[in-house]
């Protein structure tokens, strides 16, 4: 079989330094602090190198946080508006705007219906590649608004079709739909399956789809003996955001899988062994560096929102346990985030779109995206804050 192409580069979508984003209605505010209180890859590859800078980048200061009622006006208004160019990017912004809606009570306002509508104009799977079909993580939750058995099915069909790919195109030799996969075993790739795949089974309960995210997630072998993962086998490199990816991808997985799996236990041990690293190496701001193991590389917010969602997600599911280590952690995230999103949407601190870089430098020295709005790390974002605000189990 011929090695996998690097397809991700043109579904690459950031929006230019300097580019605005859509101002947020202060409407919402009121009603939102009345709820929660005022107090409180499409990851593009990559050649160049870059030169490392000579000592720590310069980053805009995080501001005063935000309440959980602005950050959450702020994100609401700016970000899960559009899924074009179909990606993860747009799809989680817009699952997690619906998931604020239905938290919210409300099931019938403008974001279920334009969730509705991208459903409705998904493309044919053979036109999709784990990048793009991620987008449709949002399907879960539409199903859930329906009792019509077939109707669930017709919501989660662009889903469904896309994880049998997975199945029918897989290799002979390595059990892998390698043509699906980015060659290298990106830390993407374990996002991707877990969204798709874990969610596939969750639907149909058809163990093919728990034993391919297994496999998956089980034969990508760029975790350390730290327990923090390597971006790529051509990139040695603890990349903040590959590191979110990962942490994501098996929280989502976990979520879906069934305890007596017999990958299970192996499953939950490397996730576990994970964020007990990512705890370890996390900022005294609650950001993750851009290099996690690095403190002296950039403040990076995506792999912050990455992480936190890890984190919230697996304590309300219970396969995380809480002790005061990772309370802690989870309440600096947040706290991060509510100092680098501003009212307006604007971010702090986001990594600009990449795949896999040649050395340490590169890492060092890519874009940061720095007061201004980023779809990408305004949703992840987004997707924790919901996360955390719908956790019982956080401190």
């Amino acid at each position: 079989m011929s090695a996998p192409k690097r397809r991700l580069r043109s579904l690459t979508a950031h929006v230019a330094p300097g580019s605005a984003g859509p101002a947020p209605s202060a409407g919402i505010l009121g009603w939102l602090s009345s709820l929660f209180g005022g107090s409180d890859s499409d990851e593009g590859s990559s050649d160049a190198e870059g030169e490392a800078p000579a000592g720590p980048r310069e980053q805009l200061a995080p501001h005063e946080p935000l309440s959980s009622s602005e950050l959450f006006a702020a994100l609401d208004s700016t970000y899960g508006h559009v899924l074009d160019p179909l990606n993860y990017v747009r799809g989680i912004g817009v699952c997690a705007r619906l998931r604020f809606a239905l938290m919210m009570g409300d099931a019938s306002g403008a974001a279920v219906e334009l969730a509705r509508e991208f459903a409705a104009a998904a493309p044919p799977a053979s036109e999709m590649e784990p990048v793009s079909a991620s987008a449709f993580a949002f399907l879960e939750e539409l199903a859930s608004l329906t009792d019509d058995q077939s109707e669930k099915e017709a919501i989660m069909k662009p889903l469904l079709d896309f994880a049998q790919r997975y199945i029918d195109e897989a290799d002979a030799e390595t059990g892998r739909a390698e043509e699906l996969l980015n060659e290298g075993n990106w830390c993407e790739d374990l996002f991707f399956a877990g969204v798709i795949l874990g969610r596939a089974f969750g639907f149909t309960q058809d163990q093919k789809y728990a034993d391919m995210c297994c496999h998956l997630l089980l034969t990508n072998q760029n975790q350390r003996e730290s327990g923090l993962y390597n971006h790529a086998d051509h990139s040695p490199n603890a990349w903040s955001r590959g590191n979110g990816f990962a942490a994501a991808g098996y929280s989502e997985a976990l979520g879906y899988l069934e305890p007596a799996h017999p990958r299970y236990a192996e499953l939950l041990a490397r996730h576990t062994r994970h964020i007990e690293a990512l705890c370890a190496h996390q900022g005294e701001d609650g950001t993750w560096h851009q290099i996690v193991d690095d403190p002296s590389s950039f403040h990076e917010l995506t792999s912050t929102g990455l992480i936190g969602y890890a984190i919230s997600h697996g304590l309300a599911g219970g396969w995380l346990k809480r002790s005061p280590e990772v309370d802690g952690t989870l309440d600096n995230a947040i706290i991060a985030v509510r100092s680098r999103i501003d009212a307006e949407g604007n971010v702090k601190g986001g990594c600009q779109s990449t795949g896999p870089l040649p050395s340490t430098e590169a890492y060092l020295a890519h874009p940061i995206l720095d007061g201004i709005y980023d779809d990408r790390t305004g949703s992840v974002c987004f997707w924790f804050a919901v996360a955390h605000a719908q956790n019982p189990n956080r401190a």
